[in-house]
Formats: C-alpha cells, structure tokens, sequence
C-alpha cells in the first residue's frame, strides 16, 4: 500500500507509537540498503537523545520508543526532517568538504557516542577495545599503488570507522567526494578513539567534564545554495505555479488565492528556489502565520495546502524526492458554537417571502433557486438562459461553465437538477424567456450581454450578483455569523433531504456533492428521481420575524 501521508502509528501488540513511511523512489534506485544514523529526542530535557540506525527499504518502520503525545509528535518530527536531509544528500551526490567541515561531522560522531552512552557506558573494557581498534585503523600504513586494498590505512579506516561514517553523514545530509573521504575518516577516528576514552573513564566512575568535546567545532549543516531563478535548471515556485496552472483549468479564485499565498511564502524565504526549503523553513512559516492570529482551517486550508499542493504537484514528476511540507500543520479543534449552520424553516420562509416582493431580478430569483436546488450560488448566479430546458418533460435548470468563462467547483459540479414546481408556478420560465438570446440572467444589463473575462485572474461577471445577494440578505436581519448568507440554504436543502429521508445518493446527484466510492462510477441517477425528491420539498413564503432581528425591508 503506498502511503502517501506519514504520520505516527500503532503496532499491534505495542503500546508505543511507530514511525511508518515510504521511501522515495528516486533515492532507493541510489541507496537502497544505506544505513542512515537517527537521533531521536529525549524522555526529559536534560536527558539524553536516543540514537538508532535504520535501513533504507521500501518502507521504513521502527519504534518511536513513547507512548506520550507530545513526545511521539516531537520524535516524528525529528525523524522526517533527518530523513529529508538524507534523501536531499542522496540525490545531489558527493559534494567536497573543508577541513573545518570534516572536523564539525567528527564532532557530531563524539557527541552522539558520549551522550547516548554516559549514564550507561556498558563497560570500561569495551570502550578499551573500541579506542584500540579505533587506533589501529588510524595507525595502518598508508594505502600506495604497490599494496593491496586490505593492507592500507583506508581499507581499514572503512572496515572499522566506515559504518558510523555513513550513517551520520546521511543524517546530516552529507555525501563526501573522493577526495574529502580520507580526511573524514581519519576525522572520525580520532573522535571515535576521544569518545571511547571518555565513555571508558565513565564506565570506571569517572565523570570528570572531558576537555576532548571543546576541540570541535560546532556542525551548522550543509547551507543549500538557492539556484538563480534565471538558470534553466532551477526550479522555482513561478515555475511550479504555472505548470499546475497548465495541467487543468483553474477557477480564477483558486488561481488568485494560489498566487497570494506563493507570494507569502517567497516573502517569508526571502527567495523563490522551490529545493532549498527544508522542514524548518515551512515550521517557520506556520508559526509566522499564527503570529498574525489567522484561523488554524486558514492556514492549514489555505496557506499551508496551496505551498503542499505545489510540493506534491514537483514529487510526482521526479523534480524534487521529498516535501517539506508534508505532516506540517495547526492543530486546531473546533469549539462549540463555532461551526457552520443551516437556516431553519422559519428563516427560508422568511428570505423567500422578501424575494417574492423585489423588483431586483437578482433578489427575486437566485434565493428561490438556492433553497429549492441547493445548489451553490456562483452555479446560480452565472446561470444562462439557454440552461434552462426541459428534459422528458421535466424542466430543468444545466448547471455547468458558462460561455463567458465562469466556471464550476470540479467535473462532478457539472449536472441538470430539476426545478421545484413552486419556482416554476411563480413564472421562471417566463422570466428566462424574456431575456434575449438565451444569455445570462442575473448580470449583463438589460441587454443579458456576456462580459468575457479580463484576465485568467480576474472576477466574473456574475460575482455582483453573488454580492449583491449577501448583502441584501445580511441588510434583512438575516445576520447570524455561523448562517452563511447564502450557503445556509445549501445546508438547509441538505438537512431537509434527511429529514424527508430522501437518500444521500440522490441528495448528492442534485447538489454535485461528489462520491468517490465504487459504486458511484457505475451510478446515475435519473431526472425522474431526483424531481421526485425535490417535490417532497415544502416550503411557505412567510414574513416572519428572525428571532432577535429587526429586519429593514430592501
């Protein structure tokens, strides 16, 4: 099962988390079988990280070794970011070292031996034997061209210092040239040779602060160089952006908000180079958003999602191994009193008996058809005349993009629903009939004219429709802020459909709600039932008062 999202798991028969994810393709094809050094945070904050070595396969699973919340969230973290480092290092090959550098990677060694192993050395003589052949390894005869492979300093540097040298190196997102291969090595060794000196002092009782840990610097990591946006090998956000934008029609409104939230974030890296943004970037990111105080669902369903979007859309043409996003986000948990509802039936009765008084077509027409279709209101308010038909006998309203460039939610958004008899005994059709050439019903002027975008960015022409709507609604003493103006009547219909027990298929078929099960692809639901269903549907154009609402008539 390819496991497209990470996130800590339950092992049967374990009461700690594990960690579960697959490794990409790309970096298995190089190191397949690597080991990779992992450093796991610790139990307390004094207390030392836990070190494990783990084999690159096609999925990698191990213990996160916590039960804790917390702590196993903290740990998950931790290990994506090494990884990513890793696969990052895999792909763009060996890269050379200074001598500062060399000696930094070696401290990483002796920090990770001297703390895993101080409050439990095992045991004094294993640390002797450890720091011999440590010595020993340092100390062969140098490889020449007249010596075997196994008679030289090398070949002994890579039998015995070799293993804890890839694996911390992976870690740390490193993959040294031939040439920086020797000096690490003996890099390693001598921290290796102080490190079982000092483990070997503690295992004796001896805990006197080891001088040997101030002589390394400290490892800043590799520092990923940002390609010029102008090279023709680089791969910046602009790039991704418009090839996303090219893949499939975009409705303006995501293609704006893709864009503002692309700008942010370059804003925040202070550079548009898609493959220098690691975890800690896009950590950083979330926080600044918060920051600003903007909802967890904004930022998680917004910000965050349009940046992934991206990322997913360059891992799954081989343009980059791993996401920086992926796993990053606000958690968040919806309060009560927080979520969205419907209009009740008093609240509909009310709304419709307003518009049955408006001179406004736009105000006249679009709440009936938004109660009685339950449809979306920029399906509704872009609404040709020549979609309005009817189909063996049943008239219909065509919900699908308009000639002007107005656009729906997916492909599943596309769909005829029926009209309820109480729209169509209130002279719809007559009202569409008197609009010329079968154009647009509720923007064009008199003249029902198309207006064509401006842009692939810009509004439609229908979106003051859309507006004008709300306001008048919200103007009516309709202004309960989890009752979205004009979305309430989407939820209405929804309720009404399970109120009237009318079944989820049908309800979805007549609301373009999708449904990705099996059974779905091979389902279609006729004219006939879903017009049946409508019909069960009563509602009273009422002029009663919202409760607490003092209502200004429009």
């Amino acid at each position: 099962m390819v496991l497209f999202m990470s996130r800590p798991t339950r092992r049967s028969g374990s009461r700690h988390a594990q960690f579960q994810k697959r490794v990409p393709a790309p970096v298995l094809r190089i190191a397949r079988g690597k080991q990779v050094a992992l450093s796991l945070p610790p139990e307390t904050a004094n207390g030392p990280p836990i070190q494990l070595t783990v084999k690159l396969i096609d999925v990698l699973r191990f213990s996160l070794r916590t039960n804790d919340k917390g702590l196993r969230e903290q740990r998950h973290v931790a290990v994506l970011q090494q990884l990513d480092r890793a696969y990052q290092a895999i792909l763009e090959g060996p890269r050379s070292l200074s001598n500062k550098e060399r000696v930094a990677l070696s401290g990483v060694l002796y920090d990770t031996l001297a703390s895993g192993f101080e409050d439990e050395p095992v045991s004094a003589e294993w640390w002797k034997i450890v720091g011999e052949v440590a010595h020993h390894a340092l100390t062969a005869p140098t490889l020449t061209i007249n010596t075997f492979p196994n008679e030289g300093r090398l070949r002994q540097l890579e039998r015995y210092v070799g293993p804890f040298l890839e694996a911390v190196l992976l870690r740390e997102g490193v993959i040294a040239d031939d040439d920086s291969r020797l000096g690490l090595l003996e890099a390693f060794a001598t921290a290796l040779i102080k490190a079982a000196r000092k483990l070997k002092q503690n295992a004796e009782g001896d805990y006197t602060p080891d001088p040997a840990a101030a002589r390394f610097p400290k490892w800043e990591g590799i520092k990923p160089v940002a390609s010029a946006s102008s090279s023709p090998t680089s791969l910046t956000f602009d790039n991704l952006l418009d090839r996303w934008e090219r893949e499939s029609a975009k409705a303006p409104s995501s293609l704006v908000a893709f864009r503002q939230h692309v700008r942010a974030f370059k804003e925040h890296l202070k550079h548009n180079d898609v493959k220098s943004v690691t975890r800690t970037d896009v950590i950083a990111w979330k926080d600044a958003l918060q920051s600003q105080e903007l909802a967890a669902k904004t930022i998680n369903g917004s910000y965050l999602a349009s940046i992934r979007t991206l990322y997913r859309l360059a891992k799954r043409n081989d343009l980059i191994a791993t996401d920086p996003t992926e796993g990053i986000g606000v958690q968040s948990k919806q309060r009560a009193g927080e979520g969205r509802l419907p209009y009740d039936d008093a609240e509909v009765s009310a709304i419709l008996a307003l518009a049955d008084v408006q001179t406004d077509t736009r105000l006249r027409w679009i709440p009936w058809l938004l109660a009685l279709t339950g449809a979306r209101v920029g399906e509704i308010a872009q609404l040709w005349g020549n979609r309005v038909m009817t189909v063996n006998g049943v008239p219909i309203i065509r919900i699908a993009p308009a000639d002007d460039g107005g656009t729906i939610k997916n492909a599943g958004s596309e769909r005829d629903v029926p009209l309820h008899p109480e729209i169509v005994s209130r002279d719809f059709l007559e009202f569409v009939k008197t609009r010329p050439n079968g154009g647009p019903l509720f923007y064009g002027g008199k003249q029902a004219e198309a207006r064509p975008r401006k842009s692939k960015t810009a509004g439609h022409a229908s979106d003051g429709a859309i507006n004008r709507v709300r306001e008048w609604i919200r103007e009516s003493g309709f202004a309960d802020p989890r009752k979205a103006p004009s979305h309430a009547f989407r939820h209405w219909f929804k309720t009404k459909c399970a109120d009237l027990d009318i079944p989820d298929s049908v309800a979805d078929a007549i609301q373009g709600h999708s449904d990705q099960s099996a059974a779905a692809s091979y389902r279609k639901i006729s004219l006939a039932k879903m017009a049946e269903a409508i019909r069960k549907i009563e509602v009273s154009a009422s002029q009663k008062q919202p409760a607490g609402e003092s209502r200004r008539r429009t």
